[in-house]
This record gives structure tokens, C-alpha cells and sequence, in this order.
């Protein structure tokens, strides 16, 4: 039996593992399989549908010993035969992965161990840092047989069965969207296999202790997410709007047996416009959202007369200031719906195929989130490629100058993330350019790619929503629930009455910062936008829907109500009669608001405890004593 022994199988529709018959069934990983309760189907008793390919490869301990040895031969520069500088660093194979690519070519692989060798409780201390490749991609899964249960002091192989069919299930989704077909995909596959074979260092100061290029594992951030599905509910339950920079947004992307036809988008506008492109980045973000959250997602790719229309417009609104509603309305995107059953969306992606209509979007519409593909297309002047940090200079050298002519995100910030497979090249780019990824204009986050990582790429993009959407609330601050003003003051004046002036006391400066942040926001919401269907209002999405009631309230109303907090938290109850002058001066304004929050929560207007009677009574309640 060998270190590491392997087996090509196949997979048929019904997630069954089948094999050819030149195979033998006392092949050592069938037998391990068949120990644990996984048939193995022959041609004759299962069909095989060669379209899905799978290799199951089995690491024994001696294997990851043998590497272990190897890599402290290496790092403490002993002979060892190896040639540096070559291109093979290692005298052996890692994980055996050069040995099963030089015989089958883009296939995915199943990586089984014994126990769980990323259970870092187990301090195995034979297995190397760089261990979590085995589950890092697309193109490698990890399962371990038996698992550790703590809480009964045994092992078992209950979740060995059940893991081993949702990578079998998530195996065929990857083959039914094409993403083996890809160059992207085996592009990355080809360079982690490098990474992995020199990631190692070869001196004694760090080389035995230090694995420069290490990995993630996809099912850990699986983990996560499934764990964390209920505390996203409080973000993703509100209305996004994205901007997809991609040249290959809705067209499909290049596969070995295609042209560069694709690449430079030889597809017509109504086609776009209507059909998501099979293997498309925008089809794969979508799948990839689907994975773990059942939203409903509209995306829009705008045609050249489109965008030309949204230029016009653009340049018009910057010259002079009237009849913009008359030329707003001319403008008419077309929607689509992922769920055509459903129009009430939660995230909404616009896409954009180069810097050009980027820049045109970006001063049309206000975007919560901007995802950014790192090489683009062909450049419009100059015989070369575009990348999106060009875009970044361009908003730069736009605000540096302070010309402000693109709308920037909400609160006056973009948040951005990177959705490129080679996200080091990303970084290293983004050094050498001298872009800072924090800065009061901007946020750049680190990102991953979709087509490769999905659960990575998610884990970020949620991290993400997270961070803007708690930007927002009241909790950053002060540990209070919700966002709105209304919030704020139902936090206030709650049924005990001893509490309020406490309460008020406490947050008053509380209110203070939020009213900065209605006075920020006030610019990402716009008057005409009130009219407007939520996929073409031009306004910040995410603010509409966490700030209902942001145009209710003037400077007059909010000069009123912090003297009204004020009195309430550091007055005397005999100026019970200031504090009910300046509730009446809001109070019309604050039913108004009140209302519209229930409204886009959809919840029903209550009829009782209104905040305008809470605080009535707290008045009166000062009054009688």
C-alpha cells in the first residue's frame, strides 16, 4: 500500500460514486470507503455520467510524518538532495498533489485522513502549518473518518457519511456552473500548487517554526457561516445596492477551447440585459450568495445607450440644476429578478465592464458596497489591459482636488472589496501604489474570489455588510439597539418612569452623534427619489431602508429636540412646561417619522404606546409630582 494512495471515480446524477471496470474493488481506498458504510458502484450496477470526475485520495500518518522529516531536513539546511532554485523545492511530492495532476488534469480532489488533522486541540505536531490546502478551494476537500466527540470521550464516524455527500453534492454544483472548465480556476489551482511546494523557509531561526504561504479551509468558513446565519439576518434583511466592476461581469468567461472574443465582450446589450451569462461573474456571485442565505437578488447590466443616457444625464446635472426629475425619468433600467416569483429583493447588483462605465455609474447612483475585479479589459487608449486600481487613483486624484464629482458612498465613504483569484497580487499592487486600504473617503477590504472560494468570498462580503451596517446603528457608541432617531427615543422613554432622566442623562451625547450622522446622510438620500420604485431610486438603498424617517426632521426640529432631551436629563421638574413647549414643536414631525419606520419594517402602526404618548406621559408625570 502506498503513503498515499488514490482513486479516480465517477459521479452520477444521484451522487453515487462509480467505477470503470478496469479497477479493482480491493483498491485500498474503496476498501476504507466500503468500511464506513460508502458503496462504490461498478458500470454495471450504477450508471457512470463522465461529465462529473472526483479523485479520492487517502493520507496516512506516515505520509504526514515523512513531509514532517522532509521539511525540517530542508529548513535546518542539511543534505538532502535537493536543488535549490529549481523548480521542484522539495525532494518529494506534498500531499502527493504533482503526482495526481501529472496524470489527471483538472480534477477535483478528496482529501481522507484517519482522525482530523486540523483539530488543533490534537496538537499533531508531525502535521505542517501549511496543512489546510487539502481544503482550500474548489478543487480540494477535506474529510477527516473519525472525529473526536469531547463531550463523551470517544471517537466516532457518524459525520463521515453526511460530510463526504455535501462535497460530493457541492462537487457536481461546481461542475453543472463550469468552473472546472475555466482558465481562472485552473490558473489558481496551478499556483497554490507552487505556493505549496515552497512554503517553506530554509534557515534555523525560523524555517522549523514558520511556513511562509499558508492556507484556508473552506468547510471551517462553512462552519462559520452557518453559525452566524441568524445574526446576519439583522443586515441582510435590509436593501443593498452593489456595483460589479468585471469585464466579465455577464459574459462568460474564457475556457481553453474559447477565444478572446468573450474577453472583449462580443455579446449583444439585449442579451445582457436579460439572460445571465452561464458562467459569468455575476452568475457565480449570485450562486455563490444562494449557498448560504435564501435572498432575493436583482441585477441590472446597463446597455451603452443606457449608459450613454446616464452620461448625458451626469453632465447635464453638473452644468445646471433644473428639469433633472424630466430627464431622471427618461432614464428606465432594466431589472431583473433571480426569483421571478418574488420582486422583493434584498440585494440589488449593477454591473459595469470597464473603468469608463464605472465612473458613470458611480455619478449616477449611490452604491453601498463596489466589488472589484483586478484585471479588466482592454484599455479604451493605450494597447494594454486595464485594472481596477486605476479606478482607485481616479477617485483619489478626484478627491484629493476636491472636485467631488462621484457620489460617494454612504456616510461619505466607499467600501470596496477585491473579488480577484489572486488576491496577493492585489495587496502587493495596492503597497506599491500607495493605497491605503483605511482612509476617511475609503474602506478596502481584502476580499477573495468567488469562483475558487466561495465560502471564503462570502465570509468577507458579509464581514463587510456587517461593518457598514454597524457604522450605522446606535450600538457602536453606546451599546443601544436600532439606528433612527425613533429608536433612540423609544430607548429613552420606556415604561419606567424613574429611568428616563438616567437614560437621557447617559445618552446625550449619544444623540448628539446621531444627529451628525442624519446631517451626513441627509446627502445620500435624494427629494425626487420619494416617488420612485426602490430599483431606481438614486439614493443610498441601505439608508432608505435603515433610515426611513431621515427626511422628516429640519434643523429647527432637531435643535428642539436635543433641548427637550436636555431639559429631560439635566432640568429640574418644574420645567415640565419648557419640556412640553418643545415636545409640541415636534411632536406632528415625530408621528410622521414614527410611522414611516413601522412602515418600511413592516410592522403595523400601533395605535397605543406611541412614542408621542410615552413622552406625553412622562411630561405629565413630571407635572403631577
Amino acid at each position: 500500500m502506498k503513503e498515499n494512495d488514490y482513486i479516480k471515480l465517477n459521479i452520477d446524477s444521484e451522487s453515487r460514486l462509480t467505477v470503470d471496470y478496469d479497477v479493482s474493488h480491493q483498491h485500498y481506498v474503496i476498501q476504507k470507503l466500503a468500511k464506513y458504510d460508502i458503496q462504490v458502484y461498478d458500470r454495471n450496477t450504477a450508471p457512470v455520467c463522465r461529465d462529473f470526475q472526483v479523485i479520492f485520495l487517502y493520507h496516512s500518518v506516515i505520509s504526514f510524518k515523512r513531509l514532517k522529516e522532509q521539511l525540517e531536513i530542508i529548513s535546518t539546511n542539511q543534505k538532502s538532495g535537493v536543488e535549490f532554485g529549481s523548480t521542484r523545492s522539495l525532494q518529494g511530492d506534498i500531499f502527493a498533489v504533482n503526482e495526481i495532476y501529472k496524470e489527471h488534469k483538472n480534477i477535483p480532489i478528496v482529501h481522507i485522513t484517519e482522525t482530523d488533522v486540523f483539530d488543533e486541540d490534537e496538537q499533531l505536531h508531525y502535521v505542517p502549518r501549511f496543512k489546510k490546502f487539502l481544503d482550500s478551494s474548489i478543487w480540494h476537500y477535506y474529510i477527516p473518518i473519525y472525529k473526536f466527540d469531547k463531550k463523551n470521550n470517544k471517537w466516532h464516524y457518524k459525520e463521515f457519511n453526511v460530510s463526504l455527500k455535501q462535497k460530493i453534492q457541492e462537487i457536481i454544483r461546481n461542475y453543472k456552473l463550469g468552473l472546472y472548465r475555466l482558465n481562472i480556476t485552473r490558473e489558481y489551482v496551478e499556483l497554490n500548487k507552487r505556493l505549496l511546494s515552497n512554503s517553506f523557509l530554509i534557515k534555523k531561526t525560523h524555517g522549523q517554526y514558520v511556513a511562509p504561504f499558508i492556507f484556508h479551509s473552506e468547510s471551517e468558513f462553512k462552519r462559520t457561516l452557518d453559525a452566524e446565519q441568524i445574526r446576519r439576518c439583522k443586515y441582510t434583511t435590509k436593501k443593498w445596492r452593489i456595483l460589479l466592476v468585471d469585464d466579465c461581469s455577464n459574459i462568460c468567461l474564457s475556457e481553453d477551447d474559447q477565444t478572446e472574443r468573450n474577453r472583449k465582450g462580443d455579446v449583444d446589450d439585449m442579451t445582457q440585459a436579460h439572460k445571465l451569462a452561464e458562467t459569468g461573474k455575476l452568475r457565480i456571485i449570485i450562486e455563490d450568495i444562494l449557498l448560504t442565505s435564501k435572498l432575493d437578488i436583482a441585477w441590472c447590466c446597463p446597455s451603452a445607450k443606457e449608459l450613454k443616457d446616464i452620461a448625458a444625464f451626469n453632465d447635464h446635472n453638473t452644468r445646471v440644476n433644473k428639469d433633472n426629475r424630466t430627464l431622471h425619468h427618461t432614464i428606465s433600467l432594466r431589472w431583473n429578478y433571480v426569483n421571478e416569483n418574488s420582486h422583493d429583493f434584498k440585494i440589488s447588483i449593477v454591473c459595469a465592464k470597464s473603468i469608463h462605465d464605472a465612473l458613470i455609474l458611480i455619478k449616477y447612483l449611490k452604491f453601498d458596497l463596489i466589488l472589484l475585479d483586478y484585471l479588466l479589459g482592454d484599455h479604451p487608449k493605450e494597447a494594454r489591459r486595464e485594472y481596477s486600481y486605476e479606478l482607485l487613483k481616479e477617485i483619489e486624484r478626484n478627491l484629493s482636488l476636491n472636485e467631488q464629482s462621484y457620489w460617494i458612498g454612504p456616510q461619505n465613504r466607499f467600501y470596496f472589496m477585491h473579488i480577484s483569484a489572486f488576491v496577493p497580487a492585489i495587496s502587493e499592487r495596492l503597497q506599491e501604489q500607495g493605497l491605503i486600504r483605511d482612509t476617511p473617503y475609503w474602506h478596502i477590504a481584502r476580499g477573495a474570489c468567488p469562483t475558487n472560494t466561495p465560502y471564503l468570498f462570502l465570509y468577507y462580503l458579509y464581514r463587510l455588510m456587517e461593518k457598514r451596517y454597524n457604522e450605522m446603528s446606535l450600538g457602536k457608541e453606546s451599546g443601544m439597539s436600532g439606528h433612527t432617531l425613533v429608536d433612540f427615543l423609544n430607548n429613552i422613554f420606556d415604561d419606567d418612569f424613574k429611568k428616563v432622566k438616567y437614560r437621557a442623562s447617559k445618552y446625550f451625547n449619544t444623540l448628539l452623534n446621531l444627529r451628525n450622522k442624519y446631517d451626513i446622510m441627509k446627502h445620500d438620500v435624494y427629494d425626487e427619489d420619494s416617488n420612485l420604485d426602490w430599483l431606481h431610486k438614486r439614493g443610498s438603498l441601505l439608508v432608505y431602508s435603515l433610515f426611513p424617517d431621515i427626511k422628516c426632521y429640519s434643523n429647527a426640529f432637531w435643535e428642539h429636540m436635543q433641548q427637550l432631551i436636555y431639559l429631560v436629563a439635566f432640568g429640574t421638574v418644574r420645567q415640565w412646561p419648557e419640556m412640553w413647549e418643545e415636545y409640541v414643536f415636534v411632536r406632528d414631525r415625530l408621528k410622521e417619522a414614527e410611522q414611516k419606520v413601522q412602515t418600511v419594517n413592516n410592522c403595523p402602526f400601533r395605535k397605543v404606546r406611541l412614542l408621542s404618548d410615552k413622552i406625553e406621559d412622562y411630561i405629565i408625570q413630571l407635572r403631577n409630582r
